[in-house]
This record gives structure tokens, sequence and C-alpha cells, in this order.
């Protein structure tokens, strides 16, 4: 994946914003000319909640979200984001994100 654009993205749910948070981060994804959208999640009693709110990304124009479910004992993994032009990170415990993708991060970043 090459690098590009990084959007943070908090502080609430509305969606009357969607087009302005999601639909700016879907808008960078296409003009990097790609599609697809991992969906990083942490692997838990909640990830299809967090995934159901993924929907925002198809509110804001995205047609390609693929979930990615990560854990301290499954980190997130290179070949998880090689066919993704860009990556969102869902909602959760901020700290189990780290322990998901930190202890791998040299394998994936740019």
């Amino acid at each position: 994946m090459a690098p590009g654009p990084v959007f943070l993205l908090g502080g609430g749910w509305n969606e009357a914003a969607f087009p302005l948070t999601y639909g700016r981060f879907v808008a960078a994804v296409r003009a990097g000319g790609g599609t697809r959208i991992a969906c990083v999640l942490l692997d838990g009693d909640e990830r299809d909640a967090y995934f159901a709110r993924s929907a925002a990304l198809a509110a804001g124009g995205a047609a390609d979200v693929v979930p990615v479910f990560v854990s301290p004992e499954r980190p997130l993994r290179a070949e998880d984001l090689a066919t993704a032009s860009g990556v969102f990170v869902g909602g959760g415990l901020t700290p189990a994100y780290h322990d998901a993708i930190r202890p791998t991060a040299d394998t994936w970043l740019p």
C-alpha cells in the first residue's frame, strides 16, 4: 500500500457530518486510484456492531469495505492490507488497538 493522506476522525456520531468526514476520506482513497477500504476492527463481542457502523463509509461513497478483525493474539498483518487503498480503524478501546496493531506495524507501514 502506498503512503497517502491521513484522516483522524472521532468525537461522536453525527450522520449529517458523514459527507464532510467519511466522505472526504473516501474521496482521498478514490483520488489515489483505489476503491477498497480495509476496516480494521477488534475481534470481540462488539465486532459486528462496529463493522455495521462502517456503513458511515458507504454514506460517504465507499462501495468496497472489507473487515479485518485483529487482536493481540492475531495482530494486523501486511497481507491484510495488500489489496486496500485505504485503511479505516474502527471504534473501541484505543489501548486494545495499540496491542493489536503496534507489534507488527513495521511490517506493513510504508
